[in-house]
């Protein structure tokens, strides 16, 4: 249950891509925008890697711990409502 959160972070890494890579090729002008976007992507690539640490040792210690599913639920909505703000 603790690898789902994981998967979800990963989709939203993805969907900031293809958002970022949209606003690129539509408007290569529009810097405050695609600055935006790009932060957004060093953003979501600098600090889930300690959630990702976590989310693994969890996995293998204590893989059944809701405890632990719930925190990282609640990671993820703070870093698609974080997303949302900074898109």
């Amino acid at each position: 249950m603790i690898l789902y959160p994981c998967f979800a972070l990963f989709l939203l890494t993805l969907f900031v891509l293809i958002v970022l890579k949209q606003r690129r090729l539509a408007n290569p002008k529009n810097v405050t925008s695609i600055e935006n976007a790009n932060r957004n992507v060093i953003n979501l690539h600098e600090t889930p890697i300690h959630f990702l640490a976590v989310s693994l040792f969890a996995f293998i210690k204590i893989p059944n711990d809701l405890i632990f599913v719930y925190l990282a639920w609640g990671f993820v909505f703070a870093r698609v409502v974080h997303t949302m703000i900074q898109l």
